[in-house]
């Protein structure tokens, strides 16, 4: 399982009295960090500030002269928390639109609520990268063990109708979920009597087993 955490930076926080020339400084000399967290003395999220939207204000007329010597407290975000062992399909299936819009602005990482780090919209693309390519993966191994099982299955048949006696007129029907006419056709060259598709309906099946046992009955008779 992807967790939220794999994908968090573990950017170190700051404090709800540091400077804003401090924050503007971090911003500045740390070019990949896009959110910065703000903590209290027991590393509890108690803030969060975005690089674009801190930059917009300190760049604005007179920005540095409001901003430099404020507290970091005066101007956070209230903290968007996700729990670091939660799974990253959460990103993705807990929230709407407008949310998911809110966390690829930043968010903040906990574990037992206290700060493990920081997640902003390179992260959710890397969670929802992450989750795709995992589904692939699962999907071309369930398509691998269905082809295997198909193989064996028609293998299976065939070694059947190779016996002598009442062991080769074993009624044999095929259920499938691949509906592909072609491969009934090779189910049926295998020595299958015949095929039931998935998903099952219970009609549908009494049907099929009631003309495969009804066709071996009629061999049975003609044998006798």
């Amino acid at each position: 399982m992807a967790r939220i955490g794999d994908f968090a930076s573990a950017a170190p926080p700051i404090g709800p009295d540091t400077p804003g020339a401090d924050v503007f400084d971090r911003f500045q000399n740390e070019p990949d960090t896009l959110v910065i967290a703000m903590v209290d003395e027991n590393r509890r999220p108690v803030g969060l500030i975005e690089r674009n939207a801190f930059t917009l204000k300190m760049a604005a007329e007179y920005g540095r002269a409001l901003y430099a010597r404020r507290p970091a407290s005066t101007f956070m975000d209230p903290p968007r928390m996700l729990d670091s062992d939660a799974d990253a399909e959460l990103l993705f299936q807990s929230v709407d639109a407008a949310n998911l819009g809110a966390l690829l602005n930043g968010f903040v990482v906990t574990s037992k609520g206290r700060y493990v780090g920081v997640g902003a919209g390179i992260h959710v693309l890397q969670a929802g990268s992450s989750i795709h390519r995992r589904r692939a993966d699962a999907m071309s191994d369930l398509t691998r063990d269905l082809a295997r099982a198909e193989a064996e299955a028609r293998a299976s048949s065939r070694t059947i109708r190779g016996l002598t006696g009442e062991a080769a007129r074993i009624p044999i029907l095929a259920l499938t979920a691949n509906a592909d006419p072609r491969d009934e056709v090779e189910y049926l060259a295998a020595g299958m009597d015949g095929v039931a598709q998935k998903p099952i309906q219970p009609d549908v099946l009494v049907n099929a087993i009631r003309r495969v046992l009804s066709r071996d009955m009629t061999a049975i008779h003609r044998a006798a």
